[in-house]
């Protein structure tokens, strides 16, 4: 086939393979056509029709020969009308002209308004074609049941997303004239967008490659054309978002998935990549069918079946040491070689007993900031700065299952809740990919009793709050489950506040270094210096998209405050703003939940535990915060454990920081190195 403008048909398959592979081949050619020259021909094949005794619209095949799904030409462009990131949808419905207007009339917003005050049957006549009752049918509206008088689509891109929607030919409004003229203030309506896009958007990840922090979902939402089209179960279409590399747009596609004569309707299935069972599907859709499962429902019957499977193999691509674990001693008789790949290893292991070396073959240590999978490429004196399958700690959803293994090997006697599967030290936590039904049953259950329904929503190993929500709505938390794999935690909604005099009371939480020398025995030690992080806005449980109300992070914002105290100085201060409550006491807590921790995750075999490795060592950063239990007793809640943490700050204020990590890991000299054993052999 003929290249066009430049891009032939073989390179377009190439470029766009990884998205290929979801659209039958037979599409592929007449896609590539109909990218390159953006061809939106949908109009001579749809037509909007209204359904029976309703004032709702859906989708149906208006071509006179209806349409043969082995027909290569039968696969469409959808365009979108909202490309973002949830975080960032509140600035642009606030900020960019005529978004908020769209939304509201594409997610019925401004119709229902209309419907509340229409006085004549002018302003009947302009709202009818945007009637939806998105809880019943997600039906949408697109102007003019014929597709060929609806505006021209406009391409949305990375960068003029927004620009191009106000710009569309017989495009939206002004911003604001619609709410206005129907008393509709401009926060509220932005407020009704923000909560009714959950059922309304899609999400996909982008295929250019790169960190995980650049892979994170991105989110659309189709022009009225294509939020039109409803659900069901055996859908007549398939849909697909796709990103053309060249022009660098984004479309969602459709194709016939059976022969359609003209007048059926066309309907797509809203959660497609869901092949579980009727509970898991029935969750899965309750954004779009809030009411069609119960408490009472005989299908919850089966909730107990999801749970996490058990890791039974390694994690993919990690070998083992080729030859056996025998213990080797470093010599001390001449400097200790360390390969580092962090600069600031560089600069702070001042220790003469050390030596930064550039040549990773001969080096003593290594230590590094990438997860080592092959083991087997170490030599017999080398060691290095983690430990085999770590990631059952590292990762937050195997950390919530080790963590729940605590709870049957530390019974009540150390604290924890006899009717709870978690340690009193864990939010209640659920893996979205395998538990999403048991989340859904107990935010189901938690609001039937009225009690506070708060979730964190955190990837599985991301860090610095990259892609992570707090909400307190259903609809979103399954959404940004289906989206990319996440963990749903109770969000601590009671906190230990601490008083910044400038600022009121805030929340925070504190960061501790371990230091893990062995596994077999366990042999594991806290650093006594920890670091605090503080929020910038006062608490309250609202506006949870604040970020400076409601997250601690600050040293990766621009233009934010960093409130730095050090720990010493927290001691006192915190004892005076709660003189019943002594630190050592609070202290004793947090490290009895590490040693439980810990404890359990080498309890077991690898891979469902840490691999027990004589030339092994590592630091780990635990976050954690204080939060008030029913009793009014300060309780330490882990959050996270961190695989070779960011230390930068940790050398900024004690400079013999590594120097400290070096003699206690590798020459077990803790003579004046200020840490508390957690667990040591005796």
């Amino acid at each position: 086939m003929a290249a066009i403008d430049g891009h032939s048909f073989e390179q377009f398959k190439e470029t766009h393979s990884s998205q290929l592979q979801d659209i039958p081949s037979l599409f592929w050619e007449s896609l590539y056509v109909k990218l390159k020259d953006e061809i939106y021909d949908a109009g001579q094949y749809f037509t909007m029709t209204p359904l029976e005794d309703e004032a709702k619209m859906k989708v149906v095949v208006s071509f006179i020969a209806g349409l043969n799904k082995d027909d290569s030409n039968n696969i469409f462009l959808v365009d979108h009308a909202w490309l973002y990131e949830p975080q960032y949808a509140k600035m642009q419905l606030t900020h960019v002209p005529g978004l908020a207007t769209r939304m509201g009339k594409l997610m019925g917003i401004l119709s229902e308004a209309a419907a509340s005050r229409r006085t004549s049957q002018a302003t009947t006549d302009l709202f009818a074609q945007y009637e939806i009752d998105h809880t019943a049918s997600h039906d949408a509206e697109i102007g003019s049941h014929d597709l060929s008088t609806v505006p021209e689509m406009i391409p949305v891109d990375g960068d003029v997303t927004i620009d191009d929607i106000a710009a569309a030919p017989d495009g939206p409004p002004s911003p604001g004239t619609d709410s206005v003229a129907f008393d509709i203030p401009d926060d509220v309506l932005i407020d009704k967008v923000l909560e009714k896009m959950w059922s309304y958007n899609h999400s996909f990840v982008s295929p250019s490659g790169g960190s995980a922090e650049e892979r994170v979902p991105l989110w659309y939402v189709m022009d009225e054309f294509g939020t039109t089209i409803r659900h069901s179960d055996t859908p007549s279409f398939a849909m697909a978002p796709f990103y053309y590399g060249p022009k660098q747009l984004s479309f969602s596609l459709m194709w016939c998935l059976r022969d359609l004569e003209r007048g059926d309707e066309v309907t797509r299935d809203y959660v497609p990549s869901v092949k579980l069972s009727p509970l898991a599907r029935a969750c899965c859709l309750l954004p779009w069918k809030p009411y069609s499962l119960m408490l009472d429902d005989p299908v919850w019957n089966s909730v107990e079946q999801f749970v996490c499977p058990p890791i039974t193999k390694l994690f993919p691509g990690v070998t083992y040491p080729s030859t056996p674990d025998t213990p080797f001693s470093l010599d001390t008789s001449q400097p200790i070689k360390v390969f580092t790949d962090l600069e600031v290893v560089k600069s702070f292991l001042t220790d003469q007993r050390f030596v930064i070396c550039d040549d990773r073959e001969v080096a003593d240590i290594l230590w590094t900031t990438s997860s080592l999978k092959d083991f087997a490429s170490l030599k017999p004196h080398q060691f290095v700065n983690q430990f085999l399958c770590e990631e059952v700690l590292v990762c937050k959803d195997l950390m919530m299952t080790t963590a729940r293994r605590a709870r049957s090997m530390f019974p009540p006697m150390s604290g924890n809740q006899e009717s709870s599967e978690f340690p009193v030290w864990l939010p209640e936590t659920y893996n979205l990919v395998y538990e999403l039904p048991r989340l859904v049953k107990h935010y189901m259950e938690l609001q039937e009793r009225g009690e506070d329904n708060t979730w964190i929503i955190k990837p599985w190993n991301l860090a610095r709050s990259i892609d992570t929500f707090i909400l307190d709505k259903l609809a979103p938390i399954i959404r940004l489950g289906l989206a990319s794999p996440k963990v749903a935690c109770k969000y601590i909604s009671n906190p230990v506040l601490f008083n910044r005099p400038e600022v009121g009371l805030v929340k925070f939480d504190i960061r501790y270094m371990l230091m893990l020398r062995s596994v077999q025995p366990l042999t594991l030690y806290a650093y006594d210096v920890f670091w605090l992080r503080f929020a910038n806005k006062p608490f309250s449980m609202d506006d949870f998209s604040d970020y400076e109300k409601h997250f601690t992070v600050m040293n990766y914002k621009e233009d934010v405050n960093l409130k730095q105290i050090h720990h010493d100085d927290f001691i006192g201060l915190f004892e005076q703003q709660y003189p019943a409550h002594k630190w050592a006491n609070i202290q004793e807590k947090v490290f009895g939940a590490f040693r439980e921790l810990f404890t359990t995750a080498v309890s077991v075999p690898a891979p469902q535990g840490i691999l027990p490795f004589s030339k092994s060592r590592a630091i780990y950063a635990i976050d954690l915060m204080l939060e008030w239990n029913e009793n009014h007793v300060m309780q330490p809640k882990l959050l996270e454990v961190n695989f070779s943490p960011d230390c930068i700050r940790a050398c900024h204020y004690h400079s013999d920081f590594y120097n400290h990590m070096m003699s206690a890991l590798f020459l077990d000299d803790t003579k004046n190195v200020p840490l508390t054993p957690i667990c040591v052999p005796t």
